[in-house]
């Protein structure tokens, strides 16, 4: 199973870098930004299950991100911020934050609040993915179609992996490319995405093939529409 993933933003270079450390010391994985467009850019990117978010950045500030990504995601938002009066706090909950931190903060209760906060959010992932005649097991990497075992290559294994582990999520090529080749940054990397999914499908066969479905200008998901 995978470990959850949080999104940190911060324009002080050295905060993110306090954070991150913090964050995947206590078993998260973690992704950064240093400004508002690219906490946006990150978050359509690749999934998260939580972002922690600073409310001073220039140009498109806290608040702002965490209304456009109310518009589009009930994704958990922990605004953490030197501000502390109650307009600004009344602001960040409006604007649709789960919490509010103020710096400077005791490391331990952050994490804390952190792992409640998820706690009542995250829905825990299956080891083991059925979805109408197709069988994932995360744990083994054992792939049934019916009562027959279908072998992967390494590459197609991962790309299955990262779809199964967010059944009915649309996962953007950027995404996927990240987890099964390890990289966001690779030339020819959308068709790179496109042709092993391609494989994947001809090694399920027909009618599991149709559960890796293509949702155009934005990417790929395993089975219908999640919720």
């Amino acid at each position: 199973m995978s470990e959850p993933t949080i999104l940190v933003v911060d324009d002080e270079p050295q905060m993110v870098m306090i954070l991150e450390y913090l964050l995947r010391g206590r078993g998260f994985s973690v992704i950064t930004a240093t400004n508002g467009a690219q906490a946006l850019e990150r978050f359509e990117a690749q999934p998260v299950d939580l972002v922690l978010l600073d409310v001073t950045m220039p140009r498109v500030g806290g608040v702002e991100v965490a209304r456009r990504l109310r518009r589009i995601s009930d994704v958990p938002i922990v605004f953490l911020t030197a501000r502390s009066n109650t307009e600004h706090i009344v602001a960040g909950y409006e604007a649709g934050a789960d919490d509010y931190v103020v710096k400077p903060f005791e490391p331990q209760v952050l994490t804390l609040r952190i792992e409640a906060l998820l706690r009542r959010t995250v829905a825990p992932r299956a080891q083991v993915v059925e979805l109408d005649g197709l069988s994932v097991d995360l744990d083994s990497r054992a792939v049934r179609v019916g009562d027959a075992s279908v072998t992967l290559s390494d590459v197609e294994w991962r790309l299955l992996r990262a779809l199964a582990e967010r059944v009915g999520e649309v996962l953007s090529w950027r995404y996927l490319l990240s987890q099964a080749w390890d990289t966001q940054d690779h030339v020819g990397g959308r068709e790179l995405v496109k042709v092993t999914i391609y494989r994947l499908r001809h090694r399920l066969g027909h009618p599991a093939a149709e559960l890796v479905q293509t949702v155009r200008g934005e990417g790929y998901r395993l089975g219908a529409e999640a919720g």
